[in-house]
């Protein structure tokens, strides 16, 4: 009892829904502008959760005292308590928060895949709900901030410096690495779903090409958040929500998100990497493989020396 009452006295400060959120008045010295975020996995046993420990040491450790942040670890509801406070006491300014609390993991939406025949074999219905909320939903579940940097749990950080972070935090979009997208489904009918919308809406892209087979690597990037409410880009979500493509064809997060930025950023206010820093996915939970000694696939790993626009 005691235990589930702390827990939920830490996360009661943490309630960011909210239909008009104004930052500017909810920012103070002990609430930062900047918020780390992932989904976790989860799992019962402290075990499950090594290579998460290992990511944010590794956050930590690039960041330093560079600029106070909040982390949030979203999960669905597959966090036991016990685990949730250990964490909580070992990670830097960590809160856990129920992705189902924030409109995510909506079981009502595996009745839609069943009748669309969604090939659930290959991509389980937790992936499709991972997709939807990382694509649709984290920035409204984050509106209590100014900025996020999203840092997956296979991710480490290795290096990052005040001035590389302090320039992706004066943007509306910064990300770290462009690669290409491997799922054929989502090749075959995004883009030309993509190239319908604009059609229809007479757009043209802000940062051509798109439609286009590449996709930003979205395990790390940095964001304005209040850019996700701007109400072309929440047109363009809509769509592609109401499209079913998610639930039907398994569209990422990485293809939605890289078509928003490119069809209503400024080129200004996007800037890629070429700056010191070092992510790669990480194979075990040890502190051996932590540090990308052995070397990593090269479409996840990149040193830069500085931002520069995209």
């Amino acid at each position: 009892m005691a235990l589930a009452f702390l827990l939920a006295a830490t996360t009661a400060a943490f309630r960011p829904a909210r239909a008009e959120p104004t930052r500017s008045a909810e920012h103070t010295s002990k609430h930062p502008s900047l918020v780390t975020f992932t989904l976790v996995r989860g799992g019962r046993a402290a075990a499950d959760y090594g290579l998460f420990t290992s990511s944010r040491q590794c956050l930590r450790d690039a960041i330093g005292d560079a600029v106070d942040y909040d982390d949030v670890a979203f999960h669905e509801g597959n966090v036991p308590l016990g685990i949730q406070m250990t964490l909580h006491l070992e990670i830097y300014h960590l809160r856990f928060v129920d992705a189902r609390e924030q409109g995510g993991f909506d079981n009502a939406a595996g009745a839609y895949v069943q009748a669309h025949g969604s090939r659930l074999q290959q991509y389980s219905l937790g992936y499709h709900h991972m997709c939807h909320f990382m694509s649709m939903l984290w920035f409204r579940a984050l509106g209590a901030y100014e900025y996020a940097m999203r840092v997956d749990e296979d991710v480490c950080i290795e290096r990052l410096s005040a001035a590389a972070l302090y320039r992706a935090l004066a943007v509306d979009y910064a990300f770290g690495l462009e690669t290409h997208e491997a799922h054929e489904e989502t090749l075959q009918t995004f883009g030309p779903w993509v190239r319908g919308y604009m059609a229809e809406a007479r757009l043209q892209p802000t940062l051509p090409p798109l439609p286009t087979s590449r996709i930003f690597f979205t395990n790390f990037f940095v964001s304005r958040i209040a850019w996700w409410d701007a109400p072309a880009v929440q047109q363009f979500l809509d769509a592609a929500n109401a499209s079913g493509g998610i639930y039907r064809h398994r569209w990422g997060d990485a293809p939605l998100q890289t078509a928003a930025v490119r069809l209503h950023a400024s080129p200004a206010s996007v800037l890629t990497s070429t700056w010191t820093m070092c992510t790669c996915q990480l194979a075990t939970a040890s502190s051996e493989a932590r540090r990308c000694r052995s070397p990593p696939r090269a479409s996840l790993t990149s040193t830069f020396d500085g931002w520069r626009p995209w």
